[in-house]
């Protein structure tokens, strides 16, 4: 087996990467990498990767748990109190125990609005998330770059530890954006359908007041309280959308992973010309392929700060 079918391929759709389990799913003829993955500096860098990688799926669950929940309640709060203020302006009389229910289901979400932005405020979730996912990808960084550049004379050691970083960095990272690019894509794509159907709506709506307005079905009052009811839907509705887009920021992170996507695609292009200089025992071809590479990602990896600057400003 060449170095290549020793350490395997990764899967299209896998990029996610569990390095204290790598040295056990390794064979044996990968004995001499083992040792390396095995040893102490190198399980150093194993558990505070899977440290700050876990604390950052942990806070970014909690933040974007939290923020959904804050969106969601305020619109719902501003719906069900233009309903109630709706039938109140067309004179029609709820039942007692029917204005009570409405009125509780509003305060409710109320409530929780507030509760959240309460929340949201003074806890540090976002920063949490950010900081470590930033902590998480340099010491990525840092261990392919200790494992593929243990320095040894062994030529099929120095094969399987590129093989490895090609794998395990570079597969997983062209994997990664490749198809987190393609979901903030889809997401983008949906945003502006949905806000382009309420547009189209709100436009709809509009046209079908006014030529009611023309008629005998309805009096004015009703046709300035109805419009301003389908108004506060419509822009509770936009809201959500907008809330939703400017937590994920599709369209940016689309652009942005699409691009470091196409500078690693073309730098495993030299995927050959560098296998050729580590059978020749020429290391410094290799080196200089692993920095590259490492450059492209850490220069990603900046943005994880940079976005811990521009926290959403959630509004209602």
């Amino acid at each position: 087996m060449n170095a290549q079918e020793i350490i395997g391929t990764q899967e299209k759709n896998d990029w996610l990467i569990d390095p204290q389990k790598h040295a056990d799913n390794l064979p044996d003829e990968a004995h001499s990498l083992k040792k390396i993955l095995n040893s102490s500096s190198v399980q150093v860098l194993q558990k505070r990767y899977d440290r700050h990688n876990n604390k950052a799926i942990t806070s970014q669950k909690t933040y974007l748990k939290q923020s959904k929940r804050r969106i969601y309640s305020a619109a719902g709060s501003i719906i069900i109190g233009a309903f109630i203020l709706y039938f109140q302006g067309i004179e029609v009389t709820f039942k007692s125990e029917l204005t009570w229910l409405f009125s509780i289901i509003e305060l409710i979400l109320l409530a929780i609005t507030t509760f959240y932005s309460s929340i949201l405020k003074n806890s540090k979730s976002y920063e949490n998330w950010m900081d470590s996912r930033a902590q998480a990808e340099t010491i990525r960084v840092k261990y392919f770059s200790l494992v593929a550049k243990h320095q040894t004379d062994d030529i099929d050691l120095n094969k399987l530890q590129l093989e490895y970083f090609r794998r395990y960095m570079l597969d997983v990272q062209l994997n990664y954006y490749d198809g987190r690019g393609k979901q903030h894509t889809t997401h983008a794509k949906k945003f502006i359908t949905s806000t382009a159907i309420l547009a189209a709506l709100s436009v709809v709506i509009t046209t079908v007041i006014a030529k009611m307005g023309d008629g005998d079905y309805i009096n004015s009052t009703e046709i300035i309280t109805l419009f301003v009811f389908i108004g506060a839907v419509i822009a509770a509705l936009n809201t959500v959308q907008s809330q939703l887009a400017m937590l994920s920021e599709d369209q940016r992170n689309a652009r942005r992973y699409e691009s470091v996507y196409y500078q690693l695609l073309d730098l495993s292009g030299e995927l050959d010309t560098v296998r050729e200089a580590a059978e020749q025992g020429k290391q410094n071809v290799v080196d200089d392929f692993i920095t590259r590479t490492n450059e492209v990602i850490l220069r990603e990896n900046q943005e994880w700060q940079t976005r811990r600057e521009r926290k959403p400003k959630l509004k209602t």
